[in-house]
């Protein structure tokens, strides 16, 4: 029986009630875990076998997936990658695609993350980050666009996947002087080269590469520390180059790019600053999911909506219109 599952890209992960991880999709860079970097198009079992996941895999509590890489989280606060390494987003302290052996545990030993128990964990293309039991974040991967929210747009290495250096193991989140300073992050998202994080009261903050307004701060100046954002949040949903979420007052709010209609407010302009979306409410939603280039909602009578991107028939509305430009 399938518990969870996680997409992104081009792969997928999921984990059954066993304790069993399967994979499938592309695999050029390891993502598979499965030894080999073959793509597949049925799923596979990821091979833990002679790695530190080995006896672990009924602990894991969180999957996530990026455009080339895996990562589990164990109920014990411990991270565990494989894909692609010249991103740095395996954590490992390499630069190394790992498809043999996979996967591998995100090092932390001489990292701020040492000793740390992490609780949440968020994949992009390009980035990671992990939030701690005290609501401290992390982040390792590609620094383009400030993506760590260090302060730095630079890394101690290069890479050829990424147009700035990169880290290749867990850097801390610098909140000091910022209005991120003092709060205890409860959630986190990750998007291309920018991440989301929301206390438990609500209070939205963003860092990190800013382009069509993704960071909702009103600009489109990339922040390289963590920046408020004008809106409370219960809940997060972050896409590719957008941000949706629920707010605190029950309303659908999202903000970024519009190209394909994401926005759902008829235009393809660009939304720098969070906007509620008719006609959703509190009583209404369940779940909100972002792909790509669009949104889906579910709503607590169990209808799923979607709108945005349709080339291939994403929405699931028996057609391949695009874009949809408002909720179906």
């Amino acid at each position: 029986i399938i518990k969870d599952v996680a997409a992104n890209g081009y792969h997928s992960l999921a984990l059954d009630t066993d304790g069993g991880l399967y994979s499938w999709g592309a695999g050029s860079s390891g993502q598979m875990g499965d030894g080999s970097k073959v793509s597949r198009n049925k799923p596979v079992a990821v091979n833990v076998a002679g790695t530190p996941l080995e006896g672990k895999t009924n602990t894991i509590t969180q999957l996530a997936v990026g455009e080339f890489n895996s990562m589990v989280l164990t109920s014990d606060g411990k991270v565990y990658s494989w894909g692609r390494g010249s991103n740095g987003v395996l954590g490992n302290g390499t630069l190394v695609d790992m498809s043999t052996p996979a996967p591998v545990e995100v090092a932390t030993t001489g990292t701020p993350m040492a000793g740390k128990t992490i609780v949440q964990i968020a994949l992009s293309g390009t980035n990671a980050y992990a939030l701690d039991s005290l609501g401290a974040v992390y982040s390792w991967g590609c620094t383009l666009g400030g993506a760590f929210g260090n302060g730095t747009t630079t890394g101690s290495t290069t890479s050829t996947s990424c147009t700035a250096g990169v880290e290749a193991k867990p850097v801390a989140v610098n909140t000091v002087g910022t209005p991120m300073a003092g709060k205890v992050i409860v959630e986190i998202g990750a998007g291309s080269s920018f991440a989301i994080a929301r206390t438990q009261a609500g209070e939205t903050y963003g860092w990190g590469s800013n382009g069509s307004g993704r960071l909702g701060d009103g600009t489109t100046a990339n922040r390289s520390l963590p920046i408020r954002i004008p809106i409370r949040l219960q809940k997060l949903a972050v896409g590719y180059t957008m941000t949706a979420g629920l707010g605190t007052d029950g309303y659908l709010y999202s903000w970024g790019a519009n190209n394909y209609y994401q926005q759902a407010n008829g235009t393809t302009a660009n939304v720098t600053t969070p906007t509620a979306r008719a006609p959703f409410t509190a009583r209404a939603i369940d779940k909100i999911s972002t792909g790509a280039y669009n949104v889906f909602v579910l709503d607590y009578g169990k209808n799923l909506y979607g709108w945005g991107y349709n080339t291939y028939g994403d929405l699931g509305i028996g057609n391949t219109v695009t874009p949809q430009q408002t909720p179906r």
